[in-house]
C-alpha cells in the first residue's frame, strides 16, 4: 500500500522517480528480481545480467517536510 503520509514526521509525501542516466538517454530505475549475475564477453566484465521480464518499475515518494524517501517496486496496472 502505498501511504500518502510520512512515517517519519506525518507530512504529506509527493510521488516522483529516480531518473536512470544511460549514455544515450533518461530511462526510469528499475528494480531486478533475483540475486545480480555477472555477464562476461569473451572473459571480461561486462556489468550484470538483466532480464527485462524479471523487472518492475521504480516509483518514489518523497516527504514535503523531512525529505524522507521510500521507494515501491509495484506491478503494472493496465
Amino acid at each position: 500500500m502505498i501511504t500518502s503520509k510520512c512515517p517519519e514526521c506525518s507530512a504529506a509525501m509527493e510521488e516522483g522517480f529516480i531518473p536512470d542516466y544511460s549514455h544515450a538517454q533518461i530511462l526510469q530505475l528499475a528494480w531486478q528480481r533475483g540475486p545480480a549475475e555477472p555477464s562476461k564477453f569473451l572473459g571480461m566484465s561486462k556489468g550484470i545480467k538483466v532480464h527485462a521480464e524479471n523487472q518492475l518499475k521504480v516509483t518514489a515518494k518523497r516527504c514535503t517536510r523531512c525529505g524522507y524517501l521510500k521507494l515501491y517496486a509495484l506491478p503494472q496496472v493496465e
